[in-house]
């Protein structure tokens, strides 16, 4: 079987940055913390603001609900108006 130059290249590539990683100064190594560590951070504010939106919207309607001025009408109300 033959193998294509982009395996060989794909090979020699990995070898290269297993190198750069392997060593603890390096400077791939301490990019790579650093954006793996952003882009984590962010993903985790973006999941708070998410859960912090629906949050607020589930209290709305538990106030609403409570105070009675619900803006769906209740089955028992549409029930009758159907007999009717």
């Amino acid at each position: 079987m033959t193998r294509s130059p982009r395996t060989y290249l794909l090979t020699f590539g990995i070898q290269a940055v297993a190198g750069q990683l392997s060593s603890d100064d390096s400077t791939l190594k301490r990019v790579g913390s650093l954006v793996g560590t952003t882009v984590s951070g962010v993903f985790l504010i973006i999941i708070g603001v998410i859960n912090l939106v629906v949050l607020v919207g589930i209290i709305k309607v538990f106030r609403r609900m409570r105070s009675g001025s619900s803006t769906r009408p209740s089955s028992r109300t549409s029930s009758t108006t159907a007999a009717s």
